[in-house]
């Protein structure tokens, strides 16, 4: 899971002088790599040798880690077992993760494979040469994000309690705040149907 922002970023944010809420920061900021993956439909860390299925006969893919440093291979399955592809005619957009092939590799009943690296650099990692970072306004909104989940961590996903004799307690859904969601809205990726 992506560790969009770290846990020392948090707690500068909170103003938290000592570590004694780190444990539950780093589940919010696990919380929200996996929140933001989900709601973007993309990963957003950078992996090398990422392995992505595709229909054979597609001819547009696209790569859930972008932006796409190299694509490495080609695969199709025959039978029980993977063919490397050569000569295969494609043009990448890198900065979207858009790969297009000339034609289909196979048919409707295969399934390929394409082996990648792609994805942004975390914050804390370095950054080598044709590699791109995590941009700065993303990890400020994870960092808001944290921030907004932490200070609301006694009553994070209760929308309703009552006192007295009894209580009721609803769970709801985790929610972004809009400022985050503005923010995501550039990072998202649309499904293709």
């Amino acid at each position: 899971m992506a560790t969009l922002c770290s846990v020392d970023s948090c707690r500068e944010r909170l103003g938290i002088p000592d570590t004694k809420d780190d444990e539950f920061l780093l589940r919010c900021i696990n919380w929200a790599g996996g929140y933001f993956a989900d709601y973007c439909n993309r990963d957003f860390e950078r992996f090398a040798g990422a392995l992505q299925q595709f229909d054979a006969d597609a001819t547009t893919i696209l790569l859930r880690r972008y932006p796409v440093e190299v694509i490495t291979s080609f695969q199709l399955q025959d039978r029980n077992a993977w063919v490397d592809l050569d000569d295969l005619d494609w043009v990448l957009d890198s900065a979207s993760g858009v790969l297009r092939l000339d034609g289909p590799i196979g048919n409707e009943n295969q399934i390929a494979r394409v082996l990648y690296t792609g994805g942004y650099v975390m914050p804390g990692d370095e950054i080598g040469e044709g590699q791109t970072a995590l941009p700065a306004h993303l990890e400020a909104a994870c960092i808001e994000q944290v921030a907004a989940w932490y200070q609301a961590k006694d009553r994070l996903g209760v929308t309703s309690m009552s006192a007295g004799g009894g209580s009721i307690t609803n769970f709801s859904k985790l929610t972004l705040l809009p400022m985050v969601e503005e923010t995501l809205q550039g990072f998202k990726r649309l499904r293709m149907i």
